[in-house]
């Protein structure tokens, strides 16, 4: 794949993400039905094994709260793991468990699909024209975060 493809590519999943932030529909991932919230937390405890909540909140700009939540709704459905840190008792350490771990497989696989049908599209474009869209979504996913 073309690194400006790439590019574009992981530009339009954020600008898909940010746009459907609020999407109250579940989807099937490994038999297990997530909401997108839950399914980018699962992402992102999978792609950072031991992250802390306060840490995913400060990274995708939310509450605690609402992390604290989020991570509730996963451990009843048997998706993460809680442990206290060995350093420091009172932070948790987040990992997903064995099914999590088929969840975050099934999720990445359907990214990278997303991706390869983007980049696919873009191959009678110049690598000009994509890193100039590519800003622009950038700027508008930017803009939508807000």
């Amino acid at each position: 794949m073309k690194p400006s493809h790439e590019k574009l590519a992981f530009a339009f999943k954020r600008l898909i993400h940010v746009l459907t932030a609020g999407k109250k529909t579940a989807r099937e991932y490994g038999g297990v039905s997530l909401y997108q919230a839950e399914v980018h937390i699962v992402e992102m405890i999978g792609d950072n094994p031991g992250i802390s909540a306060s840490d995913i909140a400060s990274r995708i700009r939310v509450t605690k709260g609402a992390i604290s939540q989020l991570i509730t709704k996963l451990m009843a459905k048997e998706l993460l793991d809680k442990r206290a840190a060995k350093d420091n008792l009172r932070v948790h350490e987040l990992y997903l468990t064995p099914q999590g771990l088929r969840v975050h497989e099934q999720h990445a696989r359907q990214e990278q699909a997303l991706i390869e049908a983007i980049s696919a599209a873009l191959e009678s474009c110049r690598d000009e024209e994509i890193i100039a869209f590519a800003a622009a979504v950038d700027k508008v996913s930017d803009f939508a975060a807000r």
